[in-house]
């Protein structure tokens, strides 16, 4: 067993870790042909949210929509954080790492809000996705930042700014 978790370990570093260490000019992406989409299942279940009555159907879907809100975020951060150039890399990782901290803790207030009633998971779900929408936001922004960045040229014999 030890073996294989070792051999498992080894396989993935191999696969995982040179795409992180890769110079921004020669990849954005780690599967640039594998772009996996949550928008339309995200549609789909906030038109069925919109629609329910049974509060309980409602906590369950909205708790799914959250889910893809956080795939479609992760998704979006990895994107960033592979074009970055490595020695911008651990601060924006921080930042998130901080961010994810915040998001708990508006979560949990939202549910303590209405101290675990029915309609606590539900607020909950709407806490994450209000968070998680503002986040993927931002960092959309930085990323057009990076891309614009990339974009300039800086003449020959003038300071990089």
């Amino acid at each position: 067993m030890i073996k294989f978790v070792t051999i498992a370990v080894l396989v993935c570093s191999g696969l995982l870790l040179p795409g992180c260490a890769a110079p921004q000019s020669e990849q954005t992406s780690l599967f640039p042909d594998w772009n996996p989409n949550v928008d339309q299942p995200i549609q789909q279940l906030e038109e069925t949210l919109a629609k329910l009555d049974q509060q309980q159907r409602k906590n369950y879907t909205i708790s799914n929509v959250a889910f893809l809100y956080d795939a479609q975020l992760y998704i979006l951060f990895h994107d960033f954080i592979v074009s970055l150039p490595e020695s911008a890399r651990a601060s924006e990782i921080a930042e998130q790492r901080n961010w994810l901290a915040q998001r708990k803790a508006q979560i949990h207030a939202a549910y303590s809000r209405r101290e675990g009633g029915t309609l606590a998971s539900y607020m909950a779900g709407q806490a994450s996705i209000d968070a998680t929408k503002e986040r993927i936001a931002e960092i959309e922004k930085k990323m057009d930042g990076v891309s614009k960045k990339s974009m300039q040229v800086t003449p020959k014999g003038a300071p990089d700014g």
